[in-house]
């Protein structure tokens, strides 16, 4: 029993619909994670920041605290290293998997 183009390009499409929704669901997870370890890589810059203050009070003296300086810290390490990340766990691996994919669909209509 042959298959007709029409039922073909339906299982294709559906393929390819339940690949959308898991690396949509891919995406959503891998941009939580993202962002949950740059709230710890911001927090941690913050943390070396009050430690390493130099004795020109950078960041506080005896007492006062330069909150935003020492927040302008924490939100760009945040959002610099939840960026990076996302794109190290959230897009090129899903651009890697596409590829093979493709390559195998094409290695094998080619059969």
């Amino acid at each position: 029993m042959t298959a007709v183009p029409s039922q073909i390009t339906m299982k294709n499409s559906l393929r390819d619909l339940h690949m959308f929704n898991s690396s949509k669901k891919y995406f959503r997870l891998s941009a939580l994670t993202s962002l949950i370890m740059g709230i710890f890589v911001g927090a941690f810059a913050m943390y070396a920041a009050w430690m390493h203050n130099s004795p020109y009070g950078e960041i506080h003296t005896e007492d006062i605290i330069h909150w935003g300086y020492w927040f302008e810290i924490g939100i760009l390490w945040f959002i610099a290293s939840s960026i990076v990340i996302f794109i190290l766990i959230g897009i090129i691996p899903v651009v890697i998997i596409e590829l093979w994919a493709r390559l195998k669909r094409s290695h094998n209509s080619a059969k």
